[in-house]
């Protein structure tokens, strides 16, 4: 039973999966009709917005600081910052040096993990 309910949970995972695809690939279509010559509107784009929000619907402190920089500089600091206290930090510092997207992705192979650990600590002692 347990076999016979995983494998319909995967096949129904995997039907939502290519209807969601289908629906995302409908949807940059339209917009690309809708505002032609804006390539920010392809079908990767829409999963990258769509991740994005899911990202930061509930945390308004980021909500705060991600419109002071880019989209390629807050995709930036989504796929490489897993942790909210890191993001805050590297949106921060990001807006406040106006560092390009080549410094940010310099930074984040240089930044000095003690410095980045004590700011993560100064941070959640001031929560």
């Amino acid at each position: 039973m347990t076999q016979h309910l995983g494998k319909s949970l995967r096949h129904n995972a995997s039907q939502c999966l290519r209807r969601l695809r289908r629906e995302m690939h409908n949807r940059a279509r339209d917009l690309q009709t809708e505002f032609p010559g804006r390539n920010r509107f392809s079908a990767p784009n829409l999963w990258f917005m769509r991740q994005f929000y899911n990202e930061h619907c509930d945390k308004p402190k980021l909500q705060s600081l991600i419109g002071e920089i880019s989209w390629a500089k807050n995709l930036l600091i989504m796929a490489r910052c897993k942790d909210d206290v890191e993001r805050k930090f590297y949106l921060r510092a990001t807006a406040r040096f106006g560092w390009t997207s080549k410094v940010l992705q310099h930074q984040f192979r240089e930044f000095s993990k003690s410095a980045l650990s004590e700011h993560i600590d100064n941070e959640k002692r001031s929560q």
